[in-house]
């Protein structure tokens, strides 16, 4: 198999209704999924680690900060001299 692994996710627009699905990525070694979910549960998911990220199209989490992604603003994350993502949307 295959040591690294790349893919792009683009938005080609940013609608008012809110979105349904969220797509991320995140590291085996920092990144640990765990049962269960909920208020009060601790449950961390993508985006709340330093080297996992996910967004929904409106929004971007990383290291668990969210970022609202806006026409005309490009957000680029860097983590050890790597860009670890970029996001840019244009109407």
């Amino acid at each position: 198999m295959y040591s690294k692994w790349y893919f792009e996710l683009a938005n080609v627009s940013i609608e008012s209704p809110a979105a349904s699905i969220r797509v991320g990525w995140g590291n085996t070694e920092s990144y640990d999924t765990q049962p269960g979910g909920g208020p009060g549960l601790g449950v961390a998911a993508l985006g709340d680690y330093l080297f996992s990220y996910t967004s929904d199209g409106k929004r971007l989490w990383i290291a668990g900060r969210e970022k609202e992604i806006t026409a005309g603003v490009s957000s680029i994350f860097y983590l050890h001299n790597r860009v670890l993502l970029s996001s840019e949307n244009k109407r």
